[in-house]
């Protein structure tokens, strides 16, 4: 007859120990890179689709490659930000007093203030404001001012709403506006930037990744935003012109470094370098390491003739550094990024997660069957009992140091980001951890097949049964193990 034994005691404790690891999400740093500079626009386009998908992904707390907030550059942008809104609150105010003067000047400053903001996040909210300016411009009679401000917005902003409670004359101006525009021909921009490529917004909408064109733009200003890995913010306002003979425009973008962008390009170059699975795998790893993650998620863009060649890898840090992997071809960057976000379904996430695709048995032994003893197999029943038990006592004293190593570790991930020694001190405790609860998993997982096989091969009184291909697998996980016995009796 065939059987199998599973350690489900062991298996109730890895459940139950993994489970806690996800009570919070799962810190997770991505990072795409090109083989060369000729993809580098195809990994950012496939890098920032997926980082789209993670910020709406309750799973994973995701992790900057160079944190932006750090920036000096950066708080300046927030700043202007709150300025603005700060005055479009104060100008409401004021305009709900009828104070229409005051209300208008301070309008006119946030509209200022807000060419400085992170437009491509807060572009809608700029817009909206933008629109209370040219309503209060009509209100307070100022048409030619209002006009002109109606053109530029109506440029960036094409399907613009104004308040509800809009004036007439503010209503028909916009209708004479948006009429004139429907004749003007579009402007095509040609957007380049150096010396590496970038993402590109216009008028807060995202467009690709340089270089590109874009080809839709009404005559009047536009706003365009470039942001680029381990660079700075890249932000103006370009006017293309009415009648171009080539009916196009150009920009040229030089980025500037940011203080840590030499270790952001060296990290880059490691993941987009790399020629095998086990190469980005040590990449990631590394990564993670660096950013204080749990988990990274890179892969390696190379062209293979008219296609991508995609090497993408999920791994998650732990005591035993879990992976899974995919090697594809593919035809574009919408297939590239199904590919890579595909990994993050393909495991559970958390710290010390098993996250491979298809496990094998890591350890596996041939059991040969003992000779028939006199006793009929009743010393065979005892010692299954003993190691039945030696194998529970292992899993449960395993499981509270799997704990240990889980509040250690929630603590460690808890330290701020700057307090380096401190978080390394708490990791390594975790770890150590972690270490002893899967020795003691495996001595009980082990333990425990023995005295089932023993206990299922004795009998009494009677011969005992002899086995033939009998097989021991021992599965170890970084939060415990569990034992897979198969074999043939007869």
């Amino acid at each position: 007859m065939k059987w199998n034994v599973g350690g489900a005691v062991l298996a109730a404790l890895v459940c139950l120990t993994a489970q806690g690891a996800r009570a919070d999400q799962a810190r997770l740093i991505t990072a795409i890179a090109g083989r060369d500079a000729k993809v580098e626009p195809e990994a950012l386009e496939v890098w920032h689709a997926l980082d789209e998908r993670l910020r709406k992904d309750a799973r994973f707390q995701p992790v900057e490659l160079e944190p932006r907030a750090e920036l000096a550059s950066e708080r300046a942008r927030r700043e202007k930000l709150e300025t603005g809104r700060k005055l479009i609150v104060k100008a409401r105010e004021e305009y709900k007093a009828n104070l229409l003067s005051s209300a208008s000047t301070n309008a006119e400053r946030a509209w200022t203030v807000f060419s400085d903001a992170p437009l491509e996040s807060y572009f809608d909210e700029v817009v909206k404001a933008r629109a209370f300016n040219v309503m209060l411009l009509v209100a307070i009679g100022d048409i030619p001012t209002a006009e002109l401000k109606m053109r530029q917005l109506f440029a960036e902003a094409p399907d613009v709403v104004f308040e509800q409670n809009a004036i007439v004359r503010l209503r028909e101006l916009a209708q004479a506006q948006r009429q004139a525009l429907s004749y003007a021909p579009h402007i095509a921009l040609e957007i380049r930037s150096h010396p590496v490529s970038g993402l590109v917004y216009v008028d807060g909408r995202f467009r690709g990744a340089s270089p590109l064109t874009v080809t839709d733009l009404a005559p009047g200003p536009h706003f365009v935003t470039v942001l680029a890995p381990g660079f700075e913010v890249f932000q103006d306002e370009y006017r293309t012109l009415d009648k171009l003979p080539s009916g196009e425009d150009s920009v040229e973008v030089t980025l500037i470094p940011t203080p840590k962008s030499e270790a952001v390009r060296e990290w880059l170059g490691k993941v987009g370098g790399s020629v095998s699975l086990d190469a980005l795998t040590a990449a990631g790893l590394g990564l993670a390491r660096a950013a204080h993650a749990q988990e990274a998620l890179v892969a390696s863009l190379s062209e293979e003739g008219e296609k991508l060649r995609v090497l993408a890898v999920r791994v998650v840090d732990g005591p035993v550094p879990a992976v899974v992997s995919q090697t594809v071809t593919v035809a574009d960057e919408a297939e590239a990024v199904e590919v890579v976000a595909g990994l993050l379904e393909q495991a559970p996430s958390g710290p010390g997660s098993m996250a491979m695709a298809a496990p094998a048995p890591v350890a596996a032994a041939s059991v040969s069957p003992s000779p028939p003893s006199g006793n009929g197999g009743g010393g065979g029943k005892v010692l299954g009992t003993v190691a039945l038990g030696a194998g529970a006592v292992a899993a449960v004293v395993g499981g509270v140091f799997g704990y240990s190593a889980l509040q250690q570790s929630k603590a460690a991930w808890a330290i701020p980001q700057t307090s380096h020694d401190e978080f390394d001190r708490a990791y390594s405790g975790a770890q150590r951890s972690a270490v002893i609860a899967n020795s003691l998993y495996a001595v009980g997982a082990a333990s425990a097949g023995i005295g089932a096989w023993l206990l299922l091969t004795s009998n009494e009184p009677g011969p005992r049964k002899s086995a033939v291909n009998v097989s021991v697998n021992l599965m170890p996980f970084p939060s415990g193990g569990a034992v897979f016995m198969e074999g043939r009796f007869q």
